[in-house]
């Protein structure tokens, strides 16, 4: 989910071992997170993560064809389910327009660069 409330991007906890990341390379942040109206706990890594947005149709070759720049994003980790990309990283390389209409609430992605 794109959130420009959230400072950090954010994903689960279990996410960071299906990214190579270890137990011993997860910090507890002490100040934890805060988000609409709750405090939770959160761990911090100094590995760095690759992103990328990836376009929904394979290229003709079936290979998943990229948009944009790669970027690295610096998540927290958290016990709860839901993947953010924040302002601290993904924000950072894209400009997000945000524009509500009768058909519904959509957004658009521009790069930065």
């Amino acid at each position: 989910m794109v959130d420009s409330g959230a400072a950090l991007s954010c994903f689960p906890v279990a996410i960071a071992h299906d990214l190579g990341i270890t137990d011993d390379e997860l910090v507890e942040d002490p100040q934890g997170g805060t988000g609409v109206g709750s405090t939770f706990r959160i761990w911090r890594s100094q590995v760095p993560i690759m992103g990328g947005i990836g376009l929904f149709e394979p290229a003709p070759d079936g290979t998943l064809q990229g948009w944009g720049p790669g970027f690295v994003l610096n998540p927290a980790f958290t016990e709860h389910s839901a993947f953010l990309l924040g302002r601290a990283d993904f924000f950072r390389v894209f400009t997000v327009t945000f524009e509500n209409s009768a058909g519904g609430s959509v957004f658009h992605l521009d790069t930065l660069a």
